[in-house]
């Protein structure tokens, strides 16, 4: 049997969102692919560390179990870190496979900063293939030139083991994550009742703003109730504009993943690319501005039923790892 490990780049210091993908990829490699896996939990402040935990842990690991196939999910903060990561394993496996799974593109995500972005091109094509978000994504990429082979990973899994969240008659959004990032809730001027959920709240939000309380990555599943919930990013109602718009037309939020295995129907905006899922499995619907949605909901409310019943089915694929395990299986076949 070809030996197969998952090296996860563990964020001692993400509370969101971020560590429960990382989270779920690995159980789900692991307990339906027969990986094994070994965690890089490096704090940036401690040069030492990093040092010692690349040259020393990281490298007899390698040297130890030599795995044909190795996975890693990237990124990690240090530049330094990745690549020795795989100048290690191909000293030690020269005829093994390296891949990655992008979680986030750093030069991108929250400011274009180009010699960021440079490098992580530089450091994508020392591999031999990338699991990326989407067909969009992809695209990007190539166009600033990664060789790679890449394939699609559609959609984050999400390991959920509550209820669906009730069906309802009386329309309700939810809206979890950093608050402090999205200061569009504090203009939001709609009729349907919107539920936040998370840290660092601001002191006052419109009348039909309701905050509810700040939950980890694996409670939340379990709070959301709401009839809908929201993808939107930035601080206008009318657009997602700047870097986060822009990165959200390239970004599969997990956020989405959330909602649906929740069996809750998505809101996005019409330009982000989760919406071609949303579009494809008619999972919700998507708006050019927040000052659509009280008539989009209205317009749809018939066809609500259906949506929901759609995002129970996609909900069942994403709680079984179906979308990494199929990625993963793409990518190793290439």
């Amino acid at each position: 049997m070809v030996k197969k490990v998952l090296i996860t780049s563990v964020d001692k210091d993400k509370g969101s969102g971020g560590n429960k993908a990382k989270r779920d990829i690995k159980f789900f490699l692991k307990s339906r692919m027969n990986f094994q896996t070994f965690d890089m939990a490096i704090d940036g402040s401690h040069r030492f560390e990093k040092y010692w935990f690349i040259n020393t842990k990281l490298r007899s690991y390698i040297k130890k179990s030599r795995p044909e196939i190795l996975f890693f999910q990237y990124p990690n903060l240090h530049f330094f870190v990745m690549n020795k990561l795989v100048n290690i394993y191909r000293k030690y496996v020269p005829n093994g496979r390296i891949y990655f799974i992008v979680h986030d593109i750093m030069g991108w995500q929250f400011a274009h900063r180009e010699e960021i972005l440079n490098q992580e091109i530089s450091l994508f094509n020392r591999t031999d293939g990338l699991v990326v978000h989407n067909a969009k994504m992809k695209q990007f990429l190539i166009k600033h030139n990664v060789t790679v082979p890449m394939t699609e990973l559609q959609i984050f899994d999400y390991a959920n083991d509550y209820s669906f969240a009730p069906a309802s008659d009386y329309a309700k959004i939810c809206f979890p994550g950093n608050l402090g990032k999205s200061t569009f809730l504090e203009k939001v001027d709609i009729k349907t009742p919107l539920n936040i959920y998370g840290s660092n709240r601001a002191e006052n939000y419109p009348a039909n703003v309701k905050y509810c309380g700040n939950f980890s990555s694996e409670e939340i599943a379990g709070k959301l109730k709401e009839s809908y919930g929201l993808i939107w990013d930035g601080n206008s109602v009318t657009t997602c504009s700047g870097s986060v718009g822009e990165y959200l037309k390239i970004n599969n939020p997990h956020k989405a993943s959330l909602y649906i295995s929740a069996g809750i129907p998505v809101i996005a905006w019409e330009d982000a690319a989760i919406a071609d899922i949303i579009n494809h499995y008619q999972v919700g619907f998507t708006i050019n501005s927040l000052e659509e949605i009280d008539t989009q909901i209205k317009k749809l409310q018939s066809k609500y039923q259906v949506m929901k019943e759609n995002t129970e089915e996609l909900a069942k694929k994403l709680r079984n790892g179906d979308f990494i395990t199929s990625a993963v299986n793409q990518l190793i076949a290439q």
